[in-house]
């Protein structure tokens, strides 16, 4: 079940963020009397979705990657030792488990990385089908289907921030992913032993499902663990499941 927690006071919501008074806060203001200026990198966005007001929306930029190349979606036995630019414009990366989970210049969920055995070692992280996935390394592609309150597909919407899992043991695919799109929606995909989908039940999910939120409420942020997620609302309240 939800638990709200009073005492996380000092959390800012996106109502009070302040104006540019840090030069790179993402959603900082803009357009306020006429002036639309933004800090080096980041755009001045009209009525964001995420708010209603004119914010300052960071610029997508280069992704660099190293360590165990299969984890960005790269064939071979080499690890990358140093860092190395993918040639992709991403607003958003994380990094979870033999798995990358980015967002590409048009603001589409894309995922990479490796999969020991679709069979046992998949349980829905990548938030694709099983059926468009193989064993071993898949390369870089687009996250195309979500699943709203209703229960219905629809096409992938834009997204704001992507967090990716982290599995207890290797191959295991025991880990799940949580997205949130520049609507402040939420969704999450993957392995759901202890209801850390935040879906109301243990079932699996290998599309990005959307979470009801409690009173309606927009996320902002979230944390994603082993076997549980916290997810932080727009009304400075702190929901774990």
């Amino acid at each position: 079940m939800p638990t709200d927690s009073p005492s996380i006071s000092t959390q800012p919501t996106l109502s009070s963020l302040p104006t540019r008074t840090v030069c790179g806060l993402e959603l900082d203001s803009c357009g306020g009397n006429g002036d639309d200026e933004c800090c080096s990198g980041f755009t001045c966005l009209d009525n964001f979705p995420l708010t209603g007001n004119n914010v300052c929306v960071m610029d997508s930029s280069d992704l660099w990657f190293w360590g165990a190349r299969s984890s960005i979606g790269y064939d071979g036995n080499t690890d990358v030792e140093q860092p190395t630019d993918i040639d992709e414009r991403v607003y958003d990366a994380s990094a979870g488990s033999e798995y990358t989970l980015v967002i590409l210049n048009d603001r589409s969920p894309a995922v990479a990385g490796q999969i020991d055995n679709l069979v046992s070692g998949y349980r829905g992280h990548f938030g694709i089908s099983r059926v468009d996935l193989q064993n071993g390394v898949n390369e870089l592609q687009r996250i195309p289907t979500f699943v709203n309150l209703d229960g219905e597909a629809f096409n992938a919407p834009q997204m704001f921030k992507v967090y990716a899992g982290v599995e207890s043991s290797n191959g295991s695919g025991e880990l799940h992913s949580v997205f949130i799109d520049i609507d402040g929606n939420i969704y999450a995909s993957g392995y759901n032993n202890r209801g850390q989908l935040c879906l109301g039940d243990e079932g699996n999910r290998e599309f990005p499902t959307q979470i009801n939120m409690p009173n309606n409420e927009k996320a902002i942020s979230a944390a994603v663990g082993i076997e549980f997620t916290l997810i932080v609302s727009d009304k400075n309240k702190l929901y774990g499941w």
